[in-house]
């Protein structure tokens, strides 16, 4: 094999590196996900405060409610779901347990019935509870639905901007939709807001860089995430299509008029 040879093969093993850790910003979006798909959004965190409607729930449904909680906190989404059908069996308008059962079904590839429970908490909420259209517009989105994602994560972010998963939803959207420039706003909106799950911008900022052929970027991007989420459930998988990316830069560094092969580090949509 001649050295020209060698080339075009080590490029189309680099090439396939690439797609094989594509969609990074996907794996890593919310909860732990059993099939590594990042817009598993991570169970909601209890604030010390607890609101008059919450309290005026059955404290057995709160029970429930709260054990599922861990359930899915402990990376155990099966397990969390007999705990929130008995609090929903108590407490049938309990839309929040509705949500996170949709997020318990989402880690579990329940699609359809994930929709369902995101569909019941955006009805018993009067579409006041913008978590679930996050998610349900994230589901959409998978299903390669990303115009019709754009329009009710928007009216999410419409009820409640505070929230950082629903801009880094939002930009996983746009990117779906070629807006690279869009997707970066909003991964930046989500940056700026004192959020935990802020930091998940940054992968939606791989995927733009990835976009844009910049691995250099890609790779700074993909380090601040890793740096501020140290125990994140995909570390090795985001280290590896870091490492991927690396090779890339240096690649594109060497041969700066080779095609460049893309490296989107997006999460096949966790923490």
């Amino acid at each position: 094999m001649c050295n020209e040879q060698r080339r075009v093969v080590s490029r189309r093993k680099l090439t396939y590196i690439a797609l094989v850790f594509a969609n990074c910003a996907w794996t890593a979006v919310w909860a732990p996900s059993a099939n590594a798909q990042i817009s598993n959004f991570a169970p909601t965190k209890k604030t010390p405060t607890v609101s008059v409607r919450e309290l005026q729930r059955p404290s057995k449904a709160r029970d429930e409610f709260e054990r599922g909680l861990r359930r899915l906190e402990r990376r155990d989404p099966a397990g969390s779901l007999k705990h929130f059908d008995a609090a929903i069996r108590i407490s049938g308008d309990y839309y929040e347990v509705y949500y996170h059962r949709g997020v318990a079904e989402m880690q579990l590839g329940k699609s359809d019935e994930a929709l369902q429970s995101f569909q019941r908490a955006i009805d018993l909420s009067d579409g006041r509870y913008a978590r679930a259209q996050f998610g349900y517009g994230l589901i959409l989105c998978r299903q390669d639905k990303p115009e019709e994602a754009e329009h009710i994560v928007r009216q999410g972010l419409e009820t409640d901007a505070t929230i950082a998963d629903g801009h880094v939803v939002l930009g996983l959207v746009l990117l779906k939709l070629n807006r690279s420039d869009e997707a970066e706003k909003s991964a930046r909106a989500a940056l700026r807001l004192n959020d935990p799950h802020a930091a998940k911008g940054y992968l939606v900022l791989a995927d733009v860089d990835a976009a844009k052929g910049d691995y250099q970027a890609q790779v700074r991007d993909l380090n601040a995430y890793l740096k501020i989420t140290r125990n994140d459930a995909h570390k090795a998988f985001l280290q590896t299509a870091r490492d991927a990316a690396k090779r890339l830069a240096a690649r594109a560094a060497a041969n700066p008029q080779s095609d460049r092969p893309s490296v989107e580090v997006r999460y096949t949509p966790a923490n």
